[in-house]
């Protein structure tokens, strides 16, 4: 079953996954390390908790695995699939 839900504390091993050397190859970035990992998942979970809430980033999950990352920013009407 695929699922969409917020990203959470303990993600942050998937979302190196999501981004690892493979997965970036060609997106003019490097993997995320570990540390860029846990600051990339306390920013979601912060946002989370506004009341003037912007930025989204949900975890996309197949099975209970975490596989992907789906970002959307209302203010500028970005949105991104990793």
């Amino acid at each position: 079953m695929i699922q969409l839900r917020e990203l959470r504390a303990g993600d942050e091993h998937a979302v190196q996954r999501i981004y690892s050397p493979e997965a970036v190859r060609y997106l003019g970035r490097g993997p995320m390390g570990e540390d860029e990992a846990q600051l990339y998942i306390s920013r979601a979970v912060a946002a989370v908790g506004r009341s003037s809430r912007t930025e989204y980033s949900f975890g996309i999950e197949v099975d209970s695995d975490p596989l992907g990352v789906a970002k959307l920013n209302t203010d500028s009407g970005d949105g991104a699939l990793s």
